[in-house]
């Protein structure tokens, strides 16, 4: 088998050190073969180190509910040989996660087995969108989400801090989920105290990031 150049070698190492790329190898069990120091500062917060996450797996790394959708997708990417963009809430930020297959083959060291390559990003709703549009990708939400400060605010008010995120007004709000207007207001007014935050710039920001839906208020909670 020929190996990979130089070219391939350094356009590897640009992208595992992108600060905002998380890379991760897995084997086909799930196995964290390699993974970068942004994978686990993601999932971990910025203290995370890639020494840490070595050799776990999915089930060792994230709660149960989401462990069991990452080996699905998994799965039906190493059955299809489709690549898969995942996306998914995480500590109150939306991210999307290509999941490609490697295939197997002659390395070095022997035969390896099927892997996969995971390569996950901070994500807005415009680029879910552009993605969704695209007729090449295969796109699945995570049934969970993990909200991170987000997780104080009820369903309700999951809901409203969604819309204004895509710039609804109240008016518009309640008229979209039947209430008055004075009943949102107060929602929003909750929303702000729990969060510490009453700008509605700073609410929609916060929305936008998390890149929050009206249907993640019904996604199952970690």
């Amino acid at each position: 088998m020929v190996q990979p150049g130089p070219a391939v070698s350094q356009v590897w190492g640009i992208l595992i050190h992108e600060p905002l790329t998380a890379v991760a190898v897995l084997d086909r069990d799930g196995r964290r073969l390699w993974v970068n120091d942004q994978c686990v500062q993601i999932i971990k917060g910025p203290q995370g180190r890639a020494s840490d996450f070595m050799g776990r797996s999915l089930e060792e790394t994230f709660p149960g509910a989401f462990a069991q959708i990452l080996r699905g997708v998994i799965d039906e990417v190493l059955s299809s040989g489709e690549a898969v963009l995942l996306r998914s809430v995480w500590r109150g930020v939306q991210y999307l996660t290509w999941i490609y297959e490697i295939q197997p083959g002659e390395e070095p060291g022997g035969m390896v087995d099927a892997r996969v390559l995971l390569m996950t990003r901070p994500a807005n709703s415009d680029d879910l969108k552009r993605y969704e549009a695209h007729p090449g990708v295969k796109v699945k939400f995570a049934a969970v989400v993990e909200l991170g400060s987000l997780n104080v605010l009820t369903h309700r008010e999951l809901e409203i801090l969604a819309l204004i995120g895509q710039g609804l007004s109240l008016p518009d709000i309640a008229s979209m989920l039947g209430r008055s207007p004075k009943t949102i207001e107060k929602h929003r007014e909750a929303i702000g105290r729990k969060l510490g935050m009453n700008d509605r710039l700073a609410l929609a920001e916060v929305a936008r990031r998390a890149g929050l839906t009206v249907a993640d208020a019904e996604r199952q909670r970690l």
